[in-house]
């Protein structure tokens, strides 16, 4: 049975610091996923703020667009003026001024597209790093969800077995409380004794002691009753009980106690108590003590 409480007390030791240790490892677990959902809406909230940079991609596209539309609106210019054979010096001048205006154009056209290009390369090569984090956060969350499901799981299970072993426990404890009473019980019943005290004349008539042996009449020796009254004897605990008071002139044991476990208080006139200096062995022989006194 010891074996057993001690094996269920170490069990739920070892449950509880099994589940504090899975306690701490899950807290540990929701605050790194914590962090990670806050590592991706930041890297979300970087890729909301390529809708901008798109935006000026498209407003650069239009610019250029609009170069390109005014360039052949212009080239149809200059080709009206060259077929009309227009030859004299503003015409050319005029001419001069829109081929350059043109160029001027194509140029910043030039630089904006390469701008773009430039742009929209960094650009990607970011969002494609981008996603690919975001790929690997998102399989990273969902295997560290997994984790936590699985701990819940796990915790859940060991809650179950410390329940259990609640319940086991609370059996053995009642158990346990249950034996000690009978223990104390017994132990209380071994410590009862029992002893009398009176004149030979009130013992015989309160039905403790009667004569027997002897040769006509004479000769005869009180003894204990086989049928004895023991309501009139007085209960002790010889744990805690061993002096005797008495005050009387003469004292005789009638009952078997050995003689070495035992002594008389007396002044030589009084006998003042029985004191009782061996237990165990002054009980040994029986739980009943009949003292025949003479009073003084």
């Amino acid at each position: 049975m010891k074996n057993r409480k001690l094996h269920s007390i170490l069990l739920l030791l070892f449950a509880t610091v099994l589940f504090t240790a899975c306690d701490n490892r899950e807290e540990e677990l929701q605050k790194e996923l914590e962090e990670l959902k806050a590592e991706k809406m930041q890297m979300e909230q970087q890729l909301t703020g390529k809708d901008s940079s798109l935006q000026e991609f498209i407003h650069t596209f239009n610019e250029i667009q609009e170069n390109i539309k005014a360039i052949k609106e212009r080239e149809n210019i200059v080709n009206v003026n060259v077929s009309d054979g227009e030859n004299d010096a503003t015409a050319k001048e005029q001419v001069a001024k829109d081929l350059q205006w043109i160029n001027q154009l194509l140029e910043e056209n030039k630089k904006k597209i390469n701008y773009l290009a430039s742009k929209l390369k960094k650009s990607n090569n970011k969002l494609n790093k981008a996603n690919k984090q975001i790929e690997e956060l998102n399989k990273f969350i969902e295997n560290l969800t997994a984790q936590i499901q699985e701990k819940d799981a796990q915790i859940a299970e060991l809650q179950q077995r410390l329940l259990q072993s609640d319940e086991e426990l609370k059996f053995l404890f009642e158990q346990y409380n249950q034996r000690v009473a009978e223990l104390d019980s017994t132990v209380q019943e071994l410590n009862k004794a029992y002893y009398c005290i009176g004149t030979y004349k009130e013992l015989k008539d309160n039905g403790v002691l009667t004569k027997e042996g002897g040769f006509i009449g004479l000769g005869k020796i009180a003894k204990l009753k086989d049928d004895f009254n023991k309501d009139y004897f007085t209960e002790l605990n010889i744990e805690e009980e061993n002096v005797i008071p008495l005050m009387v002139k003469e004292v005789k044991i009638v009952t078997t106690h050995p003689q070495d476990s035992y002594e008389l208080d007396t002044d030589g006139e009084t006998v003042k108590a029985i004191k009782i200096t061996d237990p165990k062995r002054f009980w040994s022989v029986s739980k009943y003590l009949v003292i025949q006194v003479v009073k003084v």
